[in-house]
């Protein structure tokens, strides 16, 4: 559970807006020098000319059979980008293509019915992958658990379950990759791709 005043005053936002707004987010910060780049490597093609405002016009661009994907630059992070989508999770299923060559991609995946889980990549390897939602103690899968314990214990976070994943995730973020994902960078102006099939990956 998140256990800190920090973490209340930074993060806790995010559940009951996803709960009221979308129901279902993927949040995505990888090591990215461009948003052309990122898209090739999550199999979007660019949507030269559009731009969605925010997270709630992927959501509502989004089908089942045409995924919209936006990046915007990670806040406080040069180098780094912002990755999201709704409902779809197409980036958190291609963590490691995004985490090319020394490169380090984090990512988020809520939905009402399923819970929250993250996935932390690095130069194609995953390192963790759990849920937020059942927490550490319920398993935790990939190369390097003790770096994921030591990440939970900086960012304050307990090893068990959460009813709040999509703020434990950000906190996690930040610890990760110096990040501070924000409300207003949800409602900013993405640049978008779209991916075909996107549930048949």
């Amino acid at each position: 559970m998140l256990t800190t005043s920090m973490s209340d005053t930074k993060y806790t936002w995010l559940d009951p807006w996803v709960g009221s707004y979308v129901e279902a987010i993927g949040l995505t910060v990888a090591r990215i020098d461009s948003p052309d780049t990122f898209l090739e490597l999550v199999g979007a093609e660019p949507l030269p000319g559009e731009d969605a405002g925010g997270v709630l016009a992927l959501a509502d661009g989004s089908t089942f059979d045409q995924a919209l994907v936006g990046v915007v630059p990670a806040p406080g992070r040069p180098g780094w980008l912002l990755g999201a989508e709704s409902p779809s999770s197409v980036c958190y299923w291609k963590a490691e293509q995004l985490s090319v060559a020394g490169g380090t991609a984090v990512a988020l995946h809520y939905t009402e019915d399923s819970g929250g889980r993250f996935n932390w990549t690095s130069d194609r390897i995953t390192v963790a992958e759990f849920s937020l939602t059942d927490g550490a103690d319920a398993g935790i899968d990939g190369s390097d658990p003790q770096r994921l314990l030591t990440a939970l214990r900086r960012a304050e976070l307990d090893t068990d379950g959460t009813t709040e994943p999509c703020a434990a995730a950000l906190a996690l973020f930040k610890v990760i990759t110096g990040a501070v994902i924000t409300q207003e960078v949800l409602g900013a102006k993405f640049t978008v791709g779209s991916v075909s099939d996107p549930y048949n990956l």
